[in-house]
Order: C-alpha cells, then sequence, then structure tokens
C-alpha cells in the first residue's frame, strides 16, 4: 500500500464530493439464525451473517432507491471478498476487490465516474 487517506478528510479538503456513509443492522432470518447458534457452525458464523438473505434484499433496496429515486452514485464497501462478489454477481454490478488488476480497476472506476449507466460498484477495503 503506497498511500491511504481517511474520506471524511478527503471530503473536508474538497479533493471528493461529499459522502454519506450509513450503517444499517439487518435481522438474520430464523433458517440463518437457527443454523448461526449452532455450535458445530462455528467456522461458518460469518458466512452466515453477510450472506444473511435480509442483508442482501436491504443492500438490493437501498442500491436501487438511491440508483433510481435519487440518481446516487453508490460505493458499496464490504471487508469479505466472497459477499462483495456474491453480492455484486447477483445484482450485475461491477466490483473491485485484491486481485483485479489495474487495467480493469481502472476501467470499473472510469466507467462509474463517467458512464450514466453504471452507478454502483462494490469494493473491498
Amino acid at each position: 500500500k503506497l498511500y491511504e487517506a481517511n474520506w471524511g478528510d478527503l471530503a473536508r479538503a474538497g479533493h471528493i464530493a461529499n459522502v454519506q456513509c450509513a450503517e444499517v443492522w439487518c435481522p438474520m432470518t430464523k433458517e440463518f439464525y437457527r443454523e448461526y447458534l449452532k455450535k458445530e457452525n462455528a467456522p461458518r458464523k460469518q458466512a452466515l451473517y453477510v450472506m444473511n438473505p435480509t442483508k442482501f434484499q436491504c443492500c438490493q433496496f437501498l442500491i436501487n432507491y438511491h440508483e433510481q429515486q435519487r440518481g446516487d452514485k453508490i460505493l458499496v464497501f464490504s471487508d469479505n471478498i466472497f459477499a462483495l462478489r456474491e453480492y455484486a454477481l447477483k445484482l450485475k454490478k461491477p466490483f473491485i476487490y485484491g486481485e483485479i488488476g489495474h487495467v480493469e480497476r481502472t476501467r470499473i472506476l472510469n466507467a462509474f465516474k463517467h458512464n450514466p449507466d453504471v452507478n454502483t460498484v462494490f469494493i473491498s477495503k
């Protein structure tokens, strides 16, 4: 990593657009929660909470609302690469994470910036 900056500081300094960030808590479905509580599923707990269908539906709703009702550009951040890829693929949105090469990253970011049909990008932290 060559450089890291706080997005809030960058927005306040005028280097990027003002950003609105929100954390949304989503209850687990009964089926996922039942599996989550089982001792034998301890190694899969993270997968169960990141792939919670309620969380996916909420993400889908928020993206649709912000794209269609408000005309916003959206960056969806995720620490979990599996969830990042799955959500992006299911929602037919581009995604960027560590294995995506420089040329493809640049293509995706340019499309996000200049193409009115590309309004959401999933990106790993």
